[in-house]
């Protein structure tokens, strides 16, 4: 059976408050992008042991960091560097946290051929050897890899045992109101699939926007009949993006971390944590019924 979890910064820049609601609804696990206003690639000594007595005090396993590498111009040698650079803080401070993953991305869209960008990996892949974790890619409406399917044939092109692929339902909904999370895309990439985040997205005006997980376009209780009859036992992490009285900007949707991203987060993110157990729950009726 899956785990359940969140990213901490949709709650709060506050570790300790994001702990205390994960664990308050059953989430067991945490993944981190920003803590105490500072994202992965400047988190400090400081935040990790927050970060560390927090997890330990309310039961909970930091599972993943959320890093923005290589979201960034494939042709700027600087953030090129400065990503590759955070890989390795990332996955230092990952291996002392006891988390197996590091979320990355596929470069801004800039036309570059596959191949090209996939060799980029190549320091990344032993960097994780280096620190025993994997790189994960995430696709991202900017990216190359805007779809899971895309997303899975550049995780294939680099071909490593150490890079597969975040899966994230609600992610395509930005690209089109009428991609298919589940079943279609879920089929494709279950196989490279080690992570899933979990957001929801409606249409409003010809424009996707966050709402509540479960009243949104993708099927959640298919997808977690699916999970369940398939023996997924990893992760699936809230990650919001959705506030009750207001709406994330494209910048924060695009570079999200911080406290003006983290505002508002907390009721939101509730809501969606007692839906998605509700959720869950449908979908263990779906295979037991």
């Amino acid at each position: 059976m899956f785990k359940l979890g969140v990213i901490t910064d949709e709650i709060s820049q506050n570790i300790e408050e994001a702990a205390a609601l994960a664990a308050k609804h059953g989430f067991t696990c945490l993944e981190i992008r920003s803590v105490n206003g500072r994202g992965a690639f400047d988190i400090t000594d400081e935040d990790l042991a927050e970060i560390k007595k927090a997890a330990e005090k309310y039961g909970e396993k930091v599972v993943a960091i959320s890093s923005p590498v290589y979201k960034c111009n494939f042709e700027d040698e600087k953030e090129l560097a400065k990503s590759t650079a955070g890989f390795e803080r990332c996955a230092k401070m990952a291996a002392d946290l006891g988390a197996k993953y590091v979320r990355t991305f596929d470069f801004f869209d800039s036309g570059v051929d596959m191949k090209t960008r996939a060799e980029v990996y190549g320091p990344i892949i032993e960097l994780c050897k280096k620190y025993g974790v994997m790189a994960l890619v995430e696709y991202d409406p900017s990216q190359h890899s805007n779809t899971a399917e895309k997303a899975a044939a550049f995780v294939r092109a680099i071909d490593s045992p150490y890079v597969k692929m975040v899966f994230d339902p609600g992610n395509g909904y930005f690209v089109t109101p009428d991609c298919k999370a589940y079943p279609d895309e879920y089929e494709s990439v279950k196989d490279i699939a080690r992570h899933i985040h979990i957001k929801d997205i409606a249409y409003e005006d010809g424009k996707p926007v966050g709402v509540r997980v479960g009243d949104g376009l993708p099927d959640y209780v298919g997808l977690f009949e699916a999970l369940m009859r398939d023996g997924y036992e990893g992760c699936i992490m809230l990650e919001t993006h959705y506030r009750k009285r207001s709406e994330l900007s494209d910048e924060q949707l695009v570079r999200p971390g911080g406290f003006g991203f983290s505002e508002g987060g907390y009721d939101a993110s509730e809501e969606s944590m007692i839906s998605i157990n509700r959720l869950v729950e449908e979908a263990k009726g779906r295979i037991n019924g």
